[in-house]
């Protein structure tokens, strides 16, 4: 037998075992004994709906001396090109004021008193483990701090709370 009509053989028995839908595009045939893609397409391919988990693990104690909120994120999702990856982790960091709350800013500075159910999420550093680094003219007083992730498919991680003493 030739060299091209066993190629031709081969690239038949490859294509025979793919849907011609599979086959309607430009890239070139899988090799032979590949496994054929799912019925829904892209192979490996699926819709992530798992959201991300996040925690924070700096305790008042920590705080103190490193002035540095830490913590860890992952997420379970599937897919490829990033999906099942946390993208974004944040922080809101508040103080009481009467009803109201008074939110840590980009400027480093405590907001106007404003509604509790309205945080500011300021970005961390890092996404599996993460750490934000509190300002220095912060003043001493208890804070309660929220932590939030986001995975690469828009999934929202629910928000983990702590009150902290900051002395």
């Amino acid at each position: 037998m030739s060299r091209r009509l066993k190629l031709a053989l081969a690239l038949a028995g490859a294509c025979a075992s793919f849907p011609a839908a599979a086959l309607a595009t430009d890239e070139p045939p899988p090799p032979p004994g590949a496994t054929p893609p799912p019925s829904g397409g892209v192979l490996g391919a699926c819709t992530d709906h798992i959201a991300p988990r996040v925690s924070l693990s700096t305790t008042s104690a920590q705080l103190k001396r490193t002035r540095t909120l830490r913590g860890s994120s992952r997420d379970s999702g599937c897919g490829a090109g990033g999906a099942g990856k946390v993208a974004q982790v944040a922080v809101s960091i508040d103080r009481k004021s009467g009803k109201h709350c008074r939110f840590l800013s980009r400027s480093h500075r405590l907001s106007r008193a404003r509604s509790c159910n309205k945080p500011v999420f300021l970005t961390a550093k890092g996404t599996t483990g993460w750490s934000y680094k509190l300002p220095k003219k912060l003043s001493h007083g208890r804070y309660q701090v929220a932590v939030r992730a986001v995975d690469s498919s828009g999934n929202l991680a629910t928000t983990s709370k702590r009150a902290l003493t900051l002395r």
